[in-house]
């Protein structure tokens, strides 16, 4: 089962990835311990009125941080492709 470790680890990767860099948006609420991650799919621009996918996770609770980590995961495996 992955776990907080593992999606802040996925998202240091991400990080380090200079192409992915206007794809993702994370967001972090530390008040309500509470991930979100923003996905444009062609890449974010103020010109642009396409709308993100997102999904966000509660850190207590564990399904909701592993569905993040694979939906996260499988979008950057699938842009790795395209």
């Amino acid at each position: 089962m992955k776990n907080l470790k593992d999606l802040m680890q996925l998202t240091a990767e991400m990080i380090e990835t200079k192409n992915k860099s206007h794809e993702f948006f994370i967001d972090f609420y530390g008040h309500v311990q509470k991930i979100e991650i923003r996905y444009y799919k062609n890449g974010w621009s103020a010109d642009s009125d396409i709308k993100p996918i997102g999904k966000s996770a509660y850190f207590d609770d564990s399904e909701q941080v592993e569905e993040l980590y694979w939906w996260f995961k499988f979008l950057l495996k699938s842009n790795d492709n395209e």
